[in-house]
């Protein structure tokens, strides 16, 4: 669990990883039916996942500094 201190205060980022919903999954199929080889990618690696953040400034600061 990574930790951030923002105003003095200690805030844990707890990010998780979750199936993507229908949206996601049917924009990578639409992706997947341009081109096949994406598609190919989760039967190797696995299944697609989604990484979400808590709703929070700590979690905005995160991920622009990730980016």
């Amino acid at each position: 669990m990574t930790q951030l201190r923002t105003s003095g205060l200690n805030s844990h980022i707890a990010d998780t990883l979750v199936p993507p919903d229908d949206e996601l999954r049917q924009a990578v199929n639409k992706l997947g039916a341009i081109d096949p080889d994406f598609l190919k990618i989760e039967n190797e690696v696995g299944a697609l996942n989604v990484r979400r953040w808590s709703a929070t400034f700590a979690s905005l600061v995160r991920i622009i500094y990730g980016q």
